[in-house]
């Protein structure tokens, strides 16, 4: 069974910061700051660092998620739709499907390797 969760008045009686906490069990706590303008919820680990930072800006919230190893599991999908998408690897990047890949642009397509460059297949169709 589980509690029912105390609801916590975080209104801020003067313009200046205001900060709330509740700490968790494993040491690490749940934290509300409203400052400027901006409300920020974070999960801060028990060394100090911050492992999930939620900010509600004027413009919408901004996600900010950091751990050892993330993942993203969908049972039927996962979209990522925006204006710009980078993907950046230091040591390794790989794209796997078991099924079909398609890779589409509208505009021009790039590929630049400082080593070799294979294609694999049954059969390789150029323009």
């Amino acid at each position: 069974m589980t509690a029912e969760a105390k609801v916590l008045e975080l209104q801020p009686r003067s313009t200046e910061a205001s900060a709330r906490a509740l700490r968790l069990p494993s040491g690490r706590r749940l934290q509300v700051t409203i400052e400027q303008g901006e409300e920020r919820l974070e999960v801060v680990e028990a060394s100090g660092a911050v492992s999930l930072r939620v900010r509600l800006t004027e413009q919408g919230p901004v996600l900010l998620l950091e751990g050892v190893r993330l993942e993203l599991k969908g049972a039927e999908s996962i979209a990522l739709a925006a204006p710009r998408i980078d993907i950046a690897a230091a040591d390794s990047a790989s794209l796997r499907s078991g099924g079909d890949l398609q890779l589409a642009s509208s505009g021009e397509t790039g590929i630049r390797a400082e080593q070799d460059v294979r294609v694999t297949g049954r059969l390789i169709h150029l323009n």
